[in-house]
């Protein structure tokens, strides 16, 4: 990623510690599947219908981090990761067809959970750590082929 940008709001600092944890999280699988992007910006809060968006297969990535429904105003880091799959999964395939999930679910098991701990030589996450990640997951993205259909 060639530039973070935030909206400029009030934890400003936060968002931008966001989107870089994120970033940092899935260069593994960009490098892997050679995916690139130009800029990573966060998503206004005030746009409804989605919680991230690809413009020209990379060029522009936005992914909405602050959650007024949270205890916290923000979605966990997470959520944001599997946000930014998905929106990396559409620098190959545009439409949500059976082909973009074939591909998000190979990053998600062969790379996201396995490279990225392995190759940044960070321990391994505690298995209740695994199991309510992929709990989390599997909900996010049964949420999101629903809002698709």
């Amino acid at each position: 990623m060639h530039e973070i940008a935030t909206l400029g709001r009030a934890d400003d600092a936060t968002a931008r510690r966001l989107l870089e944890r994120c970033a940092w999280h899935v260069q593994p699988i960009m490098r892997a599947r050679r995916w690139r992007v130009a800029t990573l910006l966060e998503m206004k809060p005030e746009q409804r219908d989605r919680v991230g968006d690809n413009y020209n297969r990379g060029e522009r990535v936005r992914i909405k981090l602050r959650n007024p429904a949270s205890d916290t105003g923000w979605y966990d880091l997470g959520h944001v990761v599997l946000v930014m799959l998905h929106e990396l999964v559409h620098n190959d395939i545009g439409p949500h067809n059976r082909a973009f999930f074939k591909v998000r679910a190979d990053a998600d098991a062969d790379d996201f959970l396995t490279s990225s701990s392995q190759t940044r030589r960070r321990p391994q996450p505690p298995r209740a750590h695994f199991d309510s990640f992929r709990f989390v997951f599997d909900d996010a993205w049964k949420r999101c082929r629903a809002s698709h259909r």
